[in-house]
């Protein structure tokens, strides 16, 4: 079992639902998670080798990135599972990354598995003050949200080995991301941008590998009305990442890999406009969270440092599997 220590991580899958409820009035909230599990069965052995590990972490001030790996981690030149998760959650930030990998050689093996989901969450009101502007007066509030995501899936032999009674294999990932500015008393929405992608790649299947994109990543403008000195309004930003791997009875070396990565990522753009009800340009006023002290104003600044050292440890098992791999296919 391989765990990361966070002072306040919290031991338990329930908070992965728990985002899904609406934080007080006024109040910030940051909530990560990650999950990640990893196995195979071998033919004759009761117990799988089996490796798993969840974390969570949830504050009303920003935390750096949190992250698991899970490795099945019996011999590796011929079969293990391996999967690793992070999230890392900021004022106006979500980033999240999911990979997962499986490799089998020879007909002994049952099943190889291995799976890692990740989810972040943010939550923040803000409300406008501009000087000199009548309290209740209203604003046209035009702002920027990046969203940059990618997924990957890949079987090793590919999908034209379809139908074939034995060495079945599949990866799938996907991404999500769903942003909101609401109206902080009702919860009415005032804006939305959501996007997605989903990879799938399967040998058991009639077709080839596909990644379907479902709404537009990239720089979006949104636009919603504020009041001055008024009614705040709620950012709400939430990120998903998961991808999986699966290889049941393989007759010959095959891999299985795929990946999610919102790590680059959902991210405030910062309000680029403010326009009064007659459509003059307004340019000094602010937008502060009375509960974090953030002005948004002003963009996010991402603070993802390089990759985890989790995220570099499964890429150089990774690299290590290859060159099995690359020896094995010499052998054969």
């Amino acid at each position: 079992m391989h765990h990361v220590n966070f002072a306040r991580a919290v031991a338990g899958l329930a908070l992965l639902g728990a985002a899904a409820g609406a934080p007080a009035l006024a109040q910030t909230w940051l909530q990560a998670t990650v999950v990640v599990d990893a196995k195979h069965y071998v033919v004759g052995i009761d117990d799988p080798f089996t490796d798993s590990d969840y974390l969570g972490i949830e504050s009303a001030t920003p935390f750096g990135p949190i992250s698991a790996l899970a490795d099945s981690d019996h011999q590796p030149p011929v079969y293990h599972g391996l999967a690793i998760a992070w999230s890392q959650v900021g004022l106006g930030g979500v980033h999240v990354y999911a990979q997962a990998q499986s490799v089998a050689s020879g007909p002994d093996l049952l099943r190889v598995t291995g799976s890692g989901q990740a989810s972040g969450f943010m939550s923040d009101y803000f409300t406008l003050s501009v000087p000199g502007a009548a309290s209740g007066a209203s604003f046209t509030v035009t702002a920027q949200v990046h969203v940059d995501g990618s997924a990957w899936a890949e079987t090793v032999p590919g999908w034209t080995a379809a139908y074939q009674p034995a060495g079945q294999l599949a990866a799938f990932s996907h991404w999500e991301s769903w942003v909101r500015v609401l109206r902080g008393d009702s919860g009415t929405t005032l804006a939305e941008l959501r996007a997605r992608e989903d990879c799938d790649a399967r040998t058991n299947t009639g077709s080839g590998p596909f990644c379907q994109p479902d709404g537009t990543p990239g720089l979006q403008v949104i636009s919603f009305t504020m009041v001055n000195n008024g009614t705040p309004v709620q950012l709400d930003m939430r990120g998903w990442a998961s991808a999986g791997t699966s290889i049941y009875q393989p007759t010959q070396l095959t891999t299985a890999d795929s990946r999610a990565d919102l790590g680059h990522t959902i991210a405030w753009g910062g309000i680029t406009e403010l326009r009064d009800a007659s459509g003059a340009l307004v340019t000094d006023f602010a937008a502060v969270s009375a509960s974090s002290g953030f002005d948004y104003r002003n963009a996010y600044v991402s603070t993802v440092p390089d990759a985890p050292t989790s995220v570099l440890l499964l890429a150089g098992l990774a690299m290590l599997g290859t060159g099995w791999r690359r020896g094995l296919r010499r052998r054969a």
